[in-house]
C-alpha cells in the first residue's frame, strides 16, 4: 500500500495531527459549555439570593402571619422587584414558592415550559422541596427531578418564617442550552483550521 518511508512518515504525522485537532476540539467545547454553565448558575444563584434577600426584609417587616399570606397581599408591591431583578438574563424565569412547592408568584425574562404542565401546573417536584428545606440552598444543572423538559441551570433559595420555620422558597432557572451556535461555530472554525 504504501511505497516508500517517506509516504508511511507524511501519512503518520497527518494522522497525528488530525487526532490532535481532534483532542483540541473536544477540549475547547467542553471548556466553553463548562464555562457557559457556571456563568449562568451564576447568574441564577445572585437573581434568587437578591429576590429572597428583598422578600425576607418586607415579609419581617410586614404584619402578616404567614409567608404566604403576605404573598398574596402584597403581590402588587413584589412583582415589580421580581421583575426588574430577572431582566438582565434572557429567559429567566423566578418562581416564589411554598413550602409544598406550589407557585405563588412567577415573574422573569422568559418562558419555561415544563414536562407536564397540565399535571403539575408549576409545582416544584417534592424531592426539590426536601431538598431546600434541609440544606437552605439548591443548584442544579439537570432537569430538576424530571420538572423541565431540557437540561437547566437552577439555584434555589430556601425562606423560613418568623419562627424560622421552611415557608417556601425562591427559585430561578434557565435554559442552559443557549451555547449550542458558539459552540458549533467554534467547531466548524476548527475542522476548517485542520483542513487547510
Amino acid at each position: 500500500m504504501f511505497r516508500s518511508v517517506f509516504t508511511k512518515f507524511v501519512s503518520l504525522f497527518m494522522l497525528i495531527l488530525l487526532a490532535s485537532f481532534l483532542v483540541l476540539t473536544t477540549i475547547l467545547t467542553s471548556l466553553v459549555n463548562t464555562y457557559n454553565v457556571d456563568v449562568k448558575m451564576n447568574s441564577m444563584a445572585d437573581a434568587a439570593y437578591s429576590v429572597s434577600v428583598f422578600l425576607r426584609e418586607e415579609y419581617m417587616a410586614s404584619e402578616h402571619s404567614s409567608f404566604v399570606q403576605y404573598l398574596e397581599n402584597e403581590d402588587g408591591h413584589v412583582m415589580p422587584v421580581v421583575e426588574l431583578l430577572s431582566i438582565n438574563v434572557d429567559d429567566m424565569v423566578l418562581w416564589v414558592v411554598d413550602k409544598d412547592g406550589n407557585t405563588l408568584l412567577t415573574g422573569g425574562s422568559g418562558r419555561l415550559e415544563t414536562a407536564s404542565p397540565s399535571e403539575s401546573g408549576d409545582r416544584i417536584p417534592e424531592s426539590v422541596m426536601q431538598a431546600l428545606s434541609t440544606e437552605g440552598t439548591l443548584s442544579d444543572s439537570g432537569n430538576l427531578d424530571g420538572f423541565f423538559e431540557r437540561r437547566h441551570c437552577t439555584y434555589g433559595v430556601a425562606m423560613y418564617t418568623r419562627d424560622s420555620r421552611f415557608a417556601g422558597a425562591v427559585i430561578a432557572s434557565t435554559d442552559s442550552g443557549g451555547m449550542s451556535v458558539l459552540l458549533e461555530a467554534m467547531d466548524n472554525t476548527v475542522l476548517m483550521s485542520t483542513l487547510w
